[in-house]
């Protein structure tokens, strides 16, 4: 079976204190955009997980996918063999989702291989075992997602919003990310308001005042530990973006634009000065 992973952008994202399991708390709108992987799984004579892919470092046991994968053999007693090939276009350490939607379109996937006839929620359910980000992948398109990643609720919106993304050649692990927020700034208190505003211009299409609700709250000690972030939004800015934001922990930045001929003239005046630049569109 050949599938398409999809990667995600954070439209919002505020984080709350440690909840009683020692884990941060979020508020984030998660919106999926056509930017994918190409996942390749076949089932094998031989017991046991095989990872392939075109990145050598991801294939290993603590890849998500594996970890996806394992999950369905232990819980269903499967005897075959699984191999995954992993074709990465989503960056790694980027913010983008890459590992998590991996994991999600596997658990996807061998539901329908191995006819497990496992509903959403019991896929959910698999999923919130593998990684805080992974229940969101199993929804896709856009969500408000909530609690430790658990709590997911679909957003109705037909929007189509055109990106430029850049990566620099910087990747930020979420512990990282995490560990500098515990140490320079105070969790945000109770701002689920703010989700409002921005869930309501999503659902009436209202890209201006989409605009006006981007926020992160990663992104000011990211900014301050790393310029580099800083400089990606000014050049995004400067040309013609809407607004910029980092996503996830980074360390991607997204700049929207008007539509997608503007985007491109920001990717051909870009695509020199960083490694990895791309355009990309709502999926």
């Amino acid at each position: 079976m050949l599938v398409k992973s999809y990667a995600k952008v954070n439209l919002s994202l505020y984080v709350f204190n440690k909840s009683n399991n020692d884990y941060h708390e979020l508020s984030s709108v998660f919106h999926q955009i056509d930017l994918h992987d190409l996942i390749s799984i076949k089932k094998i004579k031989k017991n046991e997980i095989i990872i392939k892919s075109n990145f050598k470092e991801i294939e290993n046991k603590n890849n998500l996918a594996y970890k996806a994968a394992s999950s369905i053999k232990n819980r269903f007693k499967i005897k075959d063999g699984i191999e995954i090939n992993i074709n990465k276009k989503i960056p790694i350490g980027s913010g983008l989702g890459g590992g998590s939607s991996n994991a999600a379109s596997v658990l996807t996937a061998l539901n329908e291989i191995f006819k497990l006839k496992l509903n959403k929620k019991e896929l959910t359910n698999l999923a919130s075992k593998i990684g805080s980000d992974v229940p969101y992948f199993i929804e896709g398109k856009t969500c408000l997602v909530e609690g430790t990643g658990d709590k997911i609720k679909k957003i109705n919106s037909s929007i189509k919003l055109n990106f430029l993304i850049i990566k620099p050649k910087l990747s930020i692990s979420t512990k990282e990310a995490y560990s500098l927020l515990d140490k320079y700034v105070e969790s945000s208190i109770l701002k689920n308001h703010y989700n409002k505003n921005l869930i309501n211009a999503l659902k009436q299409n209202n890209v201006n005042m989409i605009m006006e609700n981007l926020h992160n709250d990663f992104e000011p000690i990211i900014m301050k530990k790393y310029p580099i972030i800083k400089k990606i939004k000014r050049d995004l800015m400067e040309n013609n973006a809407l607004n910029s934001l980092m996503t996830g922990s980074g360390s991607a930045v997204f700049g929207i634009f008007k539509n997608n001929e503007d985007a491109k003239k920001a990717y051909s005046k870009l695509r020199k000065k960083y490694d990895f630049v791309l355009t990309s569109q709502s999926f």
